[in-house]
C-alpha cells in the first residue's frame, strides 16, 4: 500500500501546525485523525 512509505508525521503535520478555524475543516481533521488511528492500529508494530 503506498501510505505505508510515509511516516505518520508527515501525515498529521500539516493539521496539528494550523489551527482550525472552520467548523468544516475541523470535522475534516478530526475524520483524517481518525483515518489515520485506524491504519495505524490495523498496521502490526515491532515492539
Amino acid at each position: 500500500m503506498p501510505w505505508q512509505l510515509l511516516p505518520a508525521a508527515s501525515l498529521l503535520e500539516p493539521w496539528t501546525e494550523q489551527p482550525v478555524t472552520n467548523p468544516f475543516e475541523k470535522t475534516r481533521h478530526e475524520r483524517l485523525l481518525c483515518h489515520a488511528n485506524h491504519i495505524a492500529s490495523s498496521v502490526p508494530l515491532p515492539h
